[in-house]
Order: C-alpha cells, then sequence, then structure tokens
C-alpha cells in the first residue's frame, strides 16, 4: 500500500517537482519492469540527477549499451554522475536481454526500458539518446536508424551495420563461407542499418570507427557513412552525421564518453518533421514519425517511402510499396481545414487533417492509388501478424505441448517445449519465468490474446487439429512426415519421421489477431549426433535465421553435419545444412515459392557488381545492332 501511494503521488508531481523527488530516490540504482511478453522482470541501471530538467518538457536521457553478454547495473563514474547532475541529464545502462544485439527481444527491451523510466520522470522525448561499444554500438546503430523519431542521436562505436557480413564472419558453413541461403538474405538485411539508411533523415548519428578493429572491421562504419553522405548529398538540411575515424586504434579503444555527450548536447529531434522517408523490408521497422509501409510490392526487396509538406499539401512517393498511412494530425498541417495528398503527382485526398491509408488498386484505367477505409481482409501480413518466426516472441506468448496421439509422440512433444523454455530462459531470463503447458492447460485468454507456441503435430495436438480444421494450413505436419501446399508448384510431400519443421501462421482461434508456430523435431549439434537441439538453438540468431517456414531432415545419414565458421563453443552447427525446404508465405499468408533453398554470395568477387533484377527486358535485334543489345 506504502508503493502504491508512493506511484500516485509521484504521478501528481510537475516538472518543477522531480528534482525534489529525484533526491528521494536513490542516485544511481538498479529498476526492473515487468515484461509483457514472457512474464519476466527485466533490470537496468538508472542514474537520476540531483537537478532541474533542462526545460519544461523534460530530462534529456542517454542509454549506455554494453558489449557482447549480458550485464546489468548502475556503477556510472564520478564524472558521468557530475556532467548528469550540471546538465540535467537521466542516465541508463540497458542490458538488451543479453546477447541479442540489441534485436528483436533485445530491442523491445530497449524501448521498454524507456518507457519504464519515464513513469518515474518526465523525460525528453526530442532529447533521448544512445551510445554503446561493439555489440552496443550496433544496437546504437540500430535504433538510429530504424527509429530516429525515438532516439534522434546515436554514438555508435565500432558496431556492425551489414549483417550479412555479420553471417559470413560469424555464422557461414566452413566449406562454403561466402554462401548464404536466399531465404535467410532478407532477414539479414532487415537486421542490418546499411540497407535501411534513409529512414535516418531526421536522426543525428555519430560513427565512431577504430582502423585497427579486427572484430568488427572499419568498412562496417564506413559503409553507413557512405550511405549517409549520398542521402545528404541529396537534401543537405537532413541526413546529420559524423565520421570520427581512428586509424590506430583497437577494438573498442575509441569510445570517448565526454565527446560523445558534447555532441548529444546540440541534438534534438524536430517536433513535426516537414519531410519523411521510410525505407524498410519489414513492415515492423516501416513505421517512422508520421509515415508507415503497410503492404510491399515484391516482398523481401527494400521498400521506400518518401514524404514532404509543401503548403497546404503533402506529397508522397513510393518505391516498391503498394500501401501506406499518413498519420496528418502529426504533420505541421494539423490545424487547417483541408489537407491534400498527392502520390506520385496525382491528387488522391483531399479533406480535414486525419490519418488517411492508402493502396495502390487495379481499375479499369490501370493501376491507380485510392483511399483505403474500413479494416484490412484478416489474413493479411500486417505488423506484428507479418512473420517470420521469430515475430511470434515479440508478443506476449505461451509455450505448450500437444495431449493426444501416440505417447511416444506427446512425450515427444513434451520434452521439446520444455527444452525450449529452459533455452529461452537461459538465454533470455537468466531464471526459470516461462513455463511450458499441456495444452489442455491453456486458457481461453491465452488462445484469445497470445502468441501460441505449440510443440506437436496434427497427430499429436488438439488444437493443432481446430486450427487446420477452421484454415487451409500451408505446412501441415504429422508424425510421419511433412506436407508442404503449393496450389502453383504442386504440393510436396516430406514421407518419414525424420523430417521436422517450424512454421508461423496466423491463429484463427484468434480471429487471425495472433501467431501460432508449429515445432516438430531437432537436428544434431555434435557430428556425431549425440546432442539435439531445435528452435531454441542459439537464439542471438532467432529474428534472422527462420523465415515464414522450414522443413528439416535430422537423419545424418542424408544430410551428413556440417561445422560452421563461429569459434564461440558450443554455437558450432551450420544448422541450414538440415534444410530440405524454407521460405515465405506472400502477403496474404498464401503458399509462395518465389524463394528456393539456394544460395547468394555474402561478398561479390573482385570486380564485379551483384544487383537484383525485378525485370529483365531484353531489346529486339535490328539491322543496327544484335538482339539484346541497346543502343
Amino acid at each position: 500500500m506504502k508503493r502504491a501511494a508512493l506511484w500516485t503521488a509521484i504521478a501528481c508531481l510537475g516538472v518543477a517537482g522531480y528534482a525534489a523527488r529525484a533526491q528521494e530516490l536513490r542516485q544511481g540504482e538498479v529498476r526492473a519492469y515487468l515484461s509483457a511478453i514472457d512474464g519476466s522482470r527485466q533490470a537496468y541501471g538508472v542514474y537520476f540527477p540531483r537537478a532541474n530538467p533542462p526545460g519544461d518538457r523534460g530530462y534529456p536521457l542517454v542509454m549506455h549499451a554494453h558489449g557482447y553478454g549480458w550485464w546489468v547495473g548502475a556503477d556510472f563514474s564520478e564524472w558521468q554522475r557530475q556532467w548528469a547532475d550540471d546538465h540535467g541529464w537521466v542516465l541508463v545502462n540497458v542490458n538488451g536481454r543479453g546477447p541479442n544485439f540489441y534485436d528483436g527481444i533485445g530491442e523491445d527491451d530497449v524501448l521498454r526500458v524507456l518507457e519504464d523510466v519515464a513513469k518515474v520522470v518526465a523525460v525528453d522525448r526530442s532529447r533521448v539518446y544512445m551510445t554503446g561499444g561493439s555489440m552496443g554500438g550496433t544496437g546504437a546503430y540500430r535504433v538510429g536508424v530504424r527509429r530516429p523519431d525515438i532516439f534522434p542521436g546515436v554514438a555508435p562505436v565500432d558496431g556492425w551495420t551489414d549483417f550479412r557480413e555479420f553471417h559470413w564472419h560469424w555464422y557461414a558453413r566452413k566449406d562454403m563461407p561466402d554462401a548464404i541461403e536466399e531465404f535467410r538474405r532478407p532477414l539479414l538485411e532487415a537486421a542490418s542499418p546499411l540497407y535501411t539508411a534513409g529512414t535516418a533523415r531526421w536522426g543525428d548519428v555519430t560513427l565512431i570507427v577504430d582502423g585497427r578493429d579486427d572484430i568488427v572491421l572499419p568498412e562496417q562504419g564506413i559503409r553507413l557513412d557512405e550511405a549517409l553522405n549520398s542521402a545528404r548529398d541529396r537534401e543537405q538540411e537532413a541526413y546529420r552525421h559524423e565520421l570520427v575515424y581512428h586509424v590506430d586504434r583497437g577494438h573498442g579503444a575509441g569510445y570517448d564518453l565526454p565527446r560523445i555527450y558534447e555532441r548529444f548536447l546540440s541534438i534534438s529531434s524536430p517536433k513535426r518533421p516537414p519531410s519523411v522517408t521510410v525505407e524498410a523490408t519489414l513492415l515492423r521497422y516501416g513505421k517512422v514519425h508520421w509515415a508507415a509501409i503497410d503492404r510491399f510490392d515484391l516482398q523481401g526487396a527494400v521498400g521506400r517511402l518518401d514524404a514532404h509538406v509543401a503548403e497546404s499539401a503533402v506529397h508522397a512517393f513510393a518505391h516498391n510499396v503498394t500501401a501506406f498511412t499518413l498519420t496528418l494530425p502529426d504533420t505541421s498541417l494539423a490545424s487547417l481545414p483541408e489537407v491534400q495528398v498527392l502520390v506520385d503527382g496525382a491528387l488522391c485526398h483531399a479533406g480535414p487533417p486525419t490519418e488517411v491509408s492508402l493502396e495502390l488498386r487495379e481499375g479499369p484505367a490501370g493501376a491507380a492509388w485510392q483511399v483505403v477505409r474500413g479494416e484490412a481482409p484478416p489474413l493479411r501480413k500486417r505488423r506484428g501478424l507479418e512473420g517470420p518466426i521469430g515475430e511470434a516472441f515479440l508478443a506476449p506468448f505461451v509455450v505448450a505441448w500437444g495431449t493426444v496421439g501416440s505417447a511416444a509422440s506427446v512425450r515427444q512433444g513434451q520434452v521439446e517445449a520444455e527444452d525450449f523454455a529452459a533455452e529461452w530462459n537461459a538465454f533470455n531470463v537468466h531464471y526459470e519465468a516461462v513455463r511450458a503447458v499441456p495444452e489442455d492447460k491453456l486458457s481461453p485468454d491465452d488462445h484469445r490474446t497470445r502468441n501460441l507456441i505449440l510443440f506437436g503435430t496434427l497427430d499429436s495436438s488438439a488444437v493443432l487439429r481446430r486450427i487446420a480444421a477452421a484454415c487451409e494450413l500451408p505446412v501441415r505436419v504429422l508424425d510421419d512426415g511433412v506436407l508442404v501446399r503449393d496450389p502453383a508448384n504442386g504440393d510436396r510431400l516430406y514421407r518419414g519421421a525424420k523430417y521436422g519443421a517450424y512454421w508461423v501462421y496466423p491463429n484463427p482461434l484468434s480471429g487471425f489477431r495472433t501467431l501460432v508456430v508449429g515445432c516438430r523435431g531437432r537436428f544434431a549439434v555434435k557430428p556425431d549426433g549425440s546432442l539435439r537441439r531445435g528452435l531454441g538453438y542459439d537464439l542471438e540468431r532467432l529474428q534472422w535465421a527462420w523465415g515464414d517456414y522450414v522443413v528439416f531432415n535430422t537423419d545424418l545419414d542424408d544430410l551428413p553435419y556440417v561445422e560452421n565458421v563461429n569459434n564461440k563453443p558450443p554455437v558450432i552447427t551450420y544448422e541450414a545444412a538440415y534444410f530440405v525446404e524454407a521460405g515465405f508465405h506472400d502477403q496474404d499468408w498464401q503458399p509462395e515459392r518465389a524463394v528456393e533453398l539456394n544460395r547468394v554470395r555474402a561478398r561479390r568477387p573482385e570486380g564485379s557488381r551483384l544487383i537484383r533484377i525485378e525485370t529483365l527486358e531484353v531489346a529486339p535485334a535490328t539491322s543496327e545492332r544484335p538482339a539484346g543489345v541497346e543502343a
């Protein structure tokens, strides 16, 4: 009751009273919030300054992201505490769920920590910053490029910007080090700030690169700097950034907090930016400021949306985007009685400045942009419901196993479910928070509101049978095989208990508002097959290792063990060597065979350039030139 009364009193305080209340709190303390995703308590360190906020918006806040591993602490240096007191800054040490590179649930941790601090003191949302080295630098790059509306200033030190290179450096198969499965390419690019640098239009990125770094190669920061330079050449007022290059320093040696803090002093985000650029390969990262991508033309390729305010109109231009939303009340036109929206130069909307959604639709005169009213079809990929498998673990979830069928099949599902829960806890929680339950113990609320991670088959799970009866699942897993439905190319049946599969699909039992992940089987992670692991193997890769589905062969006589290049045992297995099929569903969650289990090069050959061709046109032969040669 005393604690509840304290928080009630805090809620009633104005900004002027925050300094006084900060004296009541411990300085440099470890706090924790309750995660809605897995029910765990996640800790972070925070220092509240002994000063009033420097402005009426509240306190600026800087997050510090640690390097590889798990670390929680509030041991800010005396110099840091003095700076915070002198300038009225809140300092935060964020854990990011340990070695997740601040992606997936690691990124969620960063955002949840920010909101938790904002419950205690007023935070100036225009002055939130992040810095870190190595893995922490990767996290700072990610939030700075993906969410400049939340983190307008970042200062990464020796972080990764291209996860295709990261894959080559740590996870490639030893016998084919330059190969990446095509289904992983878009996921690795989605994990890479380099390929969506355009989103950082109103961010400020200080790229700190150490020239003798042999862990994160210097080209990681240099290539992102080049991408930001190219963007700034097109728009001089945007894409603020600075490359700080230390020629003779090794990994992490260039971390200079005084210089970083000084730069943060001059950075703040515009309240209503006059223009927005959104670049993304996943809808999850396709929303920033007042613009959002809702649908791609070609799934897996970068989509780009540019929108800018001019007089009483918003002009939008879309590339590889067929649907988007503009939140006009968040623009500088919010007070006007009427606002026009033009897409690719054509007037598409004129009316009050409300939220406007547009979609490219075919009509008698061809494709045209139209205002969309009403909800989208339930089976359509959208934020929070687009896959891949890893997305199911970014919202509240429950782990269960099937309870019908043969005793052996039920027991296998139970063991795999309990092992996954233990692996999740060991990697992401560090105590027992997630517990696997039999499916008959799932509550109605579990079915309605949680993503369901279900270990079993149509032979062993009553819940999976209900789901299969309610919709046409593209992947159907039985005790003795896996069926992949494909109306366009023909169904594929992998016969035998040696085949396993992981898949994700919207759950019809929740009205397609949540996801279900089906899991069956484990693969060998030692050459002799003595140890087998599954979806929980090396959860660091959860966001980029799996597509919407994967079918694998667990028989080492068919697909022998393959080692990867990782020098961090026990993660030495190249599990994709066991895959016989992997890919994505289309944007309406239907089977799509556009991506096959083949490989692309992680590095291009010297003197050549790799390009993605969407349309290949060949010129006809004439008397002046042979076929295929343009004039």
